[in-house]
């Protein structure tokens, strides 16, 4: 039931993000690629959580700091970092791979609009933000930065 308003707002705020980059209609640019499998195929840290623009925490200070280990056939685990525990769910790319979808281990899928950041190229971006409406109706932001 809140599977398709998540995907509904995901979708919505991924064309703002996408025609935020074009100041005219007619500019000729392009959207950015959207992420492939292989980029995520990586341990992302859960390293800042905003709401609507605002830091909510950062760091070792979040409450419950974890990873998501992402992994082939569209599974990953979740590791809490202060306790070790694990939690396996599954992952799929949407939307020409501007969004991802996660199912935890209850079953409950979370949707979410992806963006990257890779300040010094490469093909693995240094950062991945996942945005989606949370319970009330403001945007929050996870920021992840990759694990080395």
């Amino acid at each position: 039931m809140l599977r398709f308003p998540l995907m509904a707002f995901s979708w919505l705020l991924l064309s703002g993000l996408l025609l935020s980059s074009c100041e005219h209609t007619d500019c000729g640019c392009v959207a950015p690629p959207g992420f492939s499998d292989s980029q995520l195929l990586h341990t992302w840290r859960l390293d800042e959580i905003s709401q609507a623009g605002k830091v909510l925490s950062s760091g070792t200070a979040i409450k419950d700091q974890y990873t998501l280990t992402f992994k082939t056939k569209g599974s990953y685990t979740q590791t809490i970092l202060a306790s070790g525990n694990e939690l396996s769910g599954t992952w799929q790319l949407t939307s020409n791979g501007h969004a991802l979808e996660l199912t935890d281990h209850k079953g409950d899928i979370q949707a979410y609009a992806i963006e990257g950041s890779w300040p010094h190229g490469g093909s693995i971006p240094e950062q991945i933000s996942l945005y989606r409406e949370n319970k009330d109706k403001l945007v929050e932001t996870l920021v992840f930065s990759l694990v080395p």
